[in-house]
């Protein structure tokens, strides 16, 4: 079990970096595209691993993918209220 739950962190961790990553090098593209585009991407991995590998499809996997994704757009809409509410907060002393 303890290898398990380190694995779907993992999962989780891994794409709230890929939709980090997307997110900065596609500025030009909006989050819920770059979201849309991560979650894409976790379904593809899993499809291939569906059809190509022993391992096969997992929803718990695609799950914890999902997770990854929501958690980084949730920290991301977050700090963007934060700067658009209150700016002055931010500045450094």
């Amino acid at each position: 079990a303890f290898i398990v739950n380190h694995d779907k962190a993992a999962h989780a961790l891994a794409f709230f970096l890929l939709t980090f990553l997307m997110h900065r090098s596609f500025k030009i593209m909006q989050i819920q595209k770059t979201m849309l585009l991560t979650i894409s991407f976790g379904v593809a991995i899993e499809m291939i691993q569906f059809f190509f590998t022993p391992r096969g499809f997992s929803l718990e996997d695609l799950i914890y993918d999902i997770i990854g994704v929501i958690v980084y757009v949730s920290v991301y809409q977050s700090i963007k209220t934060v700067r658009l509410c209150c700016p002055h907060s931010l500045k450094k002393s």
